[in-house]
């Protein structure tokens, strides 16, 4: 899996807009823990991108063993000239700090939903959301600070951000000629689980999850407001979701119905109007790695739908794992 680097924790004097610095003038902005520009890659599509040009804050957790509390979910803005937080913290010389920061699109709420345990240096979020209403990615890292001796400029900290969910990917090609145009359309995706409770650690990222989605409460893919991915005019559609890392036992069924519809020449004795349910096999979903699911429509697949996937990546560098799938017409099941 690849990283993604955020420096942060510089030195700055900028001020959040319509806000007054209220530190005591005579001291250096040198003193105080600022933040700096942050920068995270690989941005995904069809989902919110979050980069380094368009990432406008994050926040933080830390302190000292004194002070465990210094920062408890401060949030970290873009200003014109860097990044600024209310209520600046002055370094306290020779000293261990911790820090913990994450991002997503609000805060969460503090004790409910998201804790810091200064012991671990580590937070835990607690009945996350991802879900259809909450599709946003969540970045994490956490770090141990010691501050340089006193009159000494601090270096900067750099937060290492990873992704702490997954991307699920559908992916549908034409066998068509340029002739015919394929249409998936209100594809609803279900089965997974949509929040859960996690405190992430260097060696790994578990989350305790709770109930599969139901189909009433599932995912709208291919949907009508996303009608430039459900049309297959240049031979490739895809559509995607922000998905809760987890793994599927045996008996935990991935579905995925969607209607293909075909248009254009040469369709007498092709059926053009499908409702596909798809049964997607037992899969374990990593933080951080995105997973496209594959299929190639053709004359000779309506009555069936062929996924050639997962493609499985870090974001970035993608590897096959060939999956071949048939059975009853309207039915998708995997061949183990």
């Amino acid at each position: 899996m690849k990283k993604v680097i955020i420096a942060a924790l510089s030195v700055g004097a900028m001020v959040l807009a319509g806000c007054t610095k209220t530190e005591v003038t005579s001291i250096s902005d040198s003193a105080y823990i600022g933040f700096d520009n942050a920068y995270i890659g690989n941005p995904t599509k069809a989902v919110t991108e979050i980069n380094k040009d368009n990432i406008q804050k994050f926040y933080v957790f830390g302190g000292t063993q004194a002070e465990s509390d210094l920062f408890e979910n401060v949030e970290v803005t873009k200003v014109a000239n860097g990044w600024d937080y209310l209520n600046h913290k002055e370094w306290e010389p020779t000293t261990e700090y911790k820090f913990a920061a994450y991002y997503n699109d609000a805060s969460l709420t503090t004790h409910d939903n998201v804790s810091f345990d200064y012991t671990s240096g580590a937070l835990t979020f607690t009945d996350f959301e991802s879900s259809p209403n909450h599709q946003v990615d969540l970045l994490y890292d956490d770090l141990t600070y010691t501050s340089k001796a006193e009159g000494v400029a601090n270096d900067k900290v750099q937060f290492n951000f990873r992704h702490l969910l997954s991307i699920v990917k559908f992916t549908f090609k034409s066998g068509f000629g340029d002739g015919v145009t394929v249409t998936v359309s209100n594809m609803k995706f279900y089965g997974m689980n949509t929040k859960g409770t996690v405190t992430p650690t260097d060696a790994e990222v578990v989350w305790v999850s709770n109930t599969p989605i139901s189909e009433g409460n599932g995912f709208m893919l291919f949907s009508e407001e996303n009608k430039t991915n459900s049309a297959v005019a240049a031979k490739t559609a895809y559509d995607n979701c922000i998905v809760m890392p987890q793994t599927f036992s045996d008996n935990q069924t991935m579905v995925a119905k969607f209607t293909v519809t075909l248009t254009g020449e040469g369709l007498d004795d092709v059926t053009t109007t499908k409702e596909i349910t798809a049964y997607l096999p037992a899969d374990t979903w990593e933080p951080g790695f995105r997973y496209n699911y594959v299929a190639t429509i053709s004359g000779q697949t309506m009555n069936y739908i062929e996924f050639d996937a997962p493609l499985v990546s870090g974001w970035d560098d993608e590897e096959d794992i060939n999956m071949v799938t048939g059975g009853n017409d309207g039915e998708i099941v995997v061949q183990q």
